[in-house]
């Protein structure tokens, strides 16, 4: 497999990684944006709440295994393309 082709390969999983992280912090924040209808007194409480459940939620643990995964594949899409760029030189 050629660097275009892995590098199209990491863009998807970037692209399906970044879609996971979005879905799993939508669960995690749930219905806690009903505070916002309470300017300063649920801006408070929705951050209280918020910051509880990233502590004590598995979804949490979810969202930084993903991205770690994320992490890594943006690593080697910046390898790749430095390895591309330094070869059309």
């Amino acid at each position: 497999m050629d660097n275009n082709e892995k590098l199209a390969d990491l863009y998807r999983q970037q692209k399906e990684l970044n879609a996971l992280i979005k879905e799993l912090d939508s669960k995690l924040k749930g219905h806690l944006r009903w505070w916002w209808l309470f300017p300063l007194f649920g801006f408070i409480v929705y951050i209280y709440l918020l910051e509880r459940k990233r502590q004590n939620s598995s979804i949490s643990e979810s969202i930084t295994k993903v991205k770690v995964e994320l992490f890594r594949v943006e690593i080697r899409i910046a390898q790749i393309e430095k390895q591309n760029n330094s070869t059309s030189n």
